[in-house]
């Protein structure tokens, strides 16, 4: 891992969409700050991480509220879930 701050791009950030911060933890540990911010989002407060789009989005959960899947429609992203897709998810 590198001292340089952390990037404020936002195609740097990688966002975890999910209720506990496990995988956020984990993605926050072993990536290198200098090349990702990883940023965890519990659902009450998505929309204002999905602004700007990140470039790549984690998560878990069988569905996505109505106002994710707003918030992500028509963005090109990276998606890595989980589990099943969650219902919601723009494809």
């Amino acid at each position: 891992m590198s001292g340089a701050p952390p990037p404020t791009d936002p195609t740097r950030w990688l966002v975890v969409l999910s209720g506990q911060p496990h995988a956020w933890a984990f993605l926050r540990d072993h990536l290198d700050p200098a090349l990702v911010t990883v940023a965890w989002a519990p659902d009450d407060v998505v929309a204002a991480t999905l602004t700007p789009a990140p470039w790549m989005l984690v998560g878990t959960g069988k569905t996505l509220s109505a106002r994710v899947a707003a918030a992500l429609r028509g963005r090109l992203l990276c998606a890595l879930w989980v589990g099943a897709v969650a219902s919601g998810l723009p494809v």
